[in-house]
């Protein structure tokens, strides 16, 4: 069984999709104000967040919107994804970044999703780390995120880019609208994930006219060789549980994308237990229940638990981040500001 899932997984990382990078007009993009960031707001949350890394101070507040926009799935028709976009009220002189996320399969921790006093980690260090030092900010939801409801594409950076490079053209729109100056410059970047959507992404705007071509391409710590490094990396014997994790949450992912995008059940690739267990945890996260404690004891218990959550949040926030489970992407992050 496992040869079987090994010539899949090669065959699935290394040959897939083809998918066309035209650019084609796209009708305006539907916007929604989320709300307003101070700038004292965002000058203390960038010291706590990056510490002795953090730029200047900023003197200009921010104001988030989420925004809806056409862009071209793998077939050309047209469909509707969303976005966050984030524009300093004092105008963005350095320019546009396009920064593409890390791997989540969380609707709720998309970007669109964003708010400032409890958003996702990731979303918040790219907001700090860009939209404080003069840049207009646009991230991508992806295929099957956010707003669309389609399947999920992960990991195929090729099938996610048209969300990005249709973003840049949404985003100016939206400052536009608003008013708000932004410099002519274009940057992409991501993490992981969003690495391979940022260099796909890179590739089919350097396909269309030299005026829309990026300036700066910055990708961080991504899947790029699929059916090489990444291939390798997936199938080896883990050295750990760490590793075993990560290789049985992304080799999960990767298989119940493929399956939904091409109508194949779960069994053909993996034992049935197996197919059983990845469905069953498909099919809770698109229900998006939550728990209702039905008991007192119940109650207090999810009580103490978020107590102990946000205990851990407050000293986790009390001390600069450059070291997580992340890696030292916040430190990265704060470098990247000076395109």
């Amino acid at each position: 069984m496992f040869g079987r899932f090994a010539v899949f997984l090669c065959l699935f990382l290394g040959g897939f999709a083809r998918f066309s990078g035209a650019q084609t007009a796209i009708s305006p993009p539907d916007l929604e104000f989320i709300e307003t960031i101070r700038a004292a707001q965002l000058n203390e949350r960038a010291v706590r967040m990056f510490g002795r890394d953090a730029l200047p101070a900023t003197q200009s507040g921010v104001s988030s919107f989420r925004v809806r926009y056409r862009a071209r799935d793998r077939n050309g028709q047209p469909v509707t994804l969303s976005a966050l976009v984030v524009l300093p009220e004092n105008g963005a002189p350095r320019g546009l970044v396009v920064a593409n996320h890390g791997t989540t399969f969380d609707r709720r921790l998309s970007p669109s999703r964003f708010r400032f006093a409890s958003g996702a980690r990731e979303t918040l260090q790219v907001v700090l780390a860009f939209s404080t030092g003069g840049y207009a900010l646009a991230m991508p939801d992806y295929f099957g995120l956010g707003d669309h409801s389609g399947p999920r594409r992960f990991p195929l950076g090729k099938l996610n880019a048209s969300s990005a490079t249709s973003l840049v053209v949404a985003a100016r729109f939206v400052a536009k609208s608003r008013q708000i100056a932004v410099g002519n410059r274009l940057f992409l970047t991501g993490y992981s994930e969003g690495a391979a959507v940022a260099l796909w992404a890179q590739r089919e705007l350097e396909n269309g006219p030299k005026s829309g071509w990026p300036t700066r391409v910055a990708p961080l710590c991504g899947p790029y060789d699929l059916s090489g490094a990444t291939r390798v990396a997936m199938l080896r014997k883990p050295r750990n549980f760490s590793d075993f994790g990560a290789q049985l949450f992304l080799l999960a992912g990767a298989v119940h994308s493929f399956s939904q995008l091409h109508k194949t059940p779960l069994s053909r690739y993996f034992a049935p237990r197996m197919a059983s267990a990845v469905s069953a945890h498909a099919a809770h996260r698109a229900r998006k229940r939550r728990y209702r404690p039905r008991t007192k004891l119940q109650k207090r218990a999810r009580g103490d638990a978020k107590t102990r959550r946000e205990k851990r949040g407050n000293r986790m926030d009390s001390q600069p981040e450059t070291q997580s489970h992340f890696g030292n992407r916040p430190r990265i992050f704060a470098g990247a500001r000076v395109f």
